[in-house]
């Protein structure tokens, strides 16, 4: 029996070194064919994630020159964003002047007369000079000149900064 016993750990031994070889060539199989699949579905995925990006770049990219080809279009086209034309530059003026009457008129009551005309203030210094009527005016206020009244309208805060008429200083 002892013989037996012996012959059976031999049988044993030996069978779980057999086991022990195919196991771990088996394991060594399965790691390098489960790492060949995972370089082939990240190689596959990147390349999708790579189109996709390229797709959106490709098309953010014609989206753009699509929107300035139409903005420079608008520049040509609207005096508002194209002022180096002289004849948009006048209308550009009478816009402002109509937008500044109206304004005014809503302020103040204005002479039913013709308005000889409007001037927007650039240098405050050179008025209050010629006259006090001009005391805090700043640049960029405008000054609506009627034959028989002159108001000096402040853009920047919308309300009317003087009325009356220019005494001049001599």
């Amino acid at each position: 029996m002892t013989k037996n016993k012996a012959s059976k750990k031999n049988v044993k031994k030996v069978m779980a070194a057999k086991t022990d070889r195919k196991s771990s060539g088996i394991k060594r199989k399965f790691s390098t064919l489960n790492i060949l699949t995972i370089l082939l579905i990240l190689i596959f995925v990147l390349s999708l994630i790579y189109k996709a990006l390229a797709y959106t770049y490709d098309s953010i990219q014609a989206g753009v020159t699509k929107m300035s080809a139409d903005v420079k279009a608008i520049d040509v086209k609207n005096p508002f964003l194209n002022p180096k034309l002289e004849s948009d530059k006048d209308t550009i003026k009478a816009m402002q002047t109509d937008n500044v009457q109206n304004r005014v008129s809503k302020l103040v009551k204005v002479p039913s007369e013709d308005v000889q005309k409007i001037e927007k203030v650039k240098d405050p210094a050179l008025l209050v000079s010629e006259s006090d009527f001009y005391k805090g005016v700043e640049a960029g206020d405008y000054i609506i000149t009627y034959p028989s009244l002159s108001i000096i309208y402040s853009l920047k805060y919308d309300k009317i900064i003087r009325t009356g008429s220019v005494i001049k200083k001599w």
